[in-house]
């Protein structure tokens, strides 16, 4: 089961997506409704942490995955990913690559993902690059 909640921290809002443990049969569902809170910031508005911990992929998850990102890329300022280790790693940079995010990044834990979104808002971490 999905969840999402806002986080403030040092005074920036930052979107926490939580997929972990989402079944594959679940995924469109996540991606729909978690896209329509993202598509809701104006441009370049969003910071985010997305949580993949647990979750397994397919060739149809993925696929899901890549036009969802691709389709938020105009609403965030900064995405940070958990969860994702091992193999997962090929197809989170095969992502980053297919759908021209180079504003995501990942990160170990949820704090550190946090931590880095708030020093973006505040200037003191450089922005990933959207080019």
């Amino acid at each position: 089961m999905s969840s999402a909640e806002v986080k403030v921290i040092d005074g920036v809002s930052i979107l926490h997506l939580d997929y972990s443990n989402v079944a594959i049969e679940d995924s469109q569902a996540s991606l729909d409704g978690f896209a329509t809170l993202i598509r809701a910031y104006p441009p370049r508005g969003a910071l985010v942490v997305n949580d993949f911990s647990q979750v397994n992929f397919n060739s149809e998850n993925v696929a899901l995955l890549r036009e969802y990102v691709r389709g938020n890329r105009p609403h965030i300022r900064a995405a940070a990913v958990v969860g994702i280790t091992g193999l997962k790693k090929a197809i989170f940079r095969s992502v980053v690559i297919l759908t021209g995010r180079s504003d995501l990044f990942l990160c170990d834990t949820i704090d550190e993902a946090c931590r880095r979104l708030v020093g973006i808002a505040r200037g003191r971490v450089p922005a990933p690059s959207t080019d």
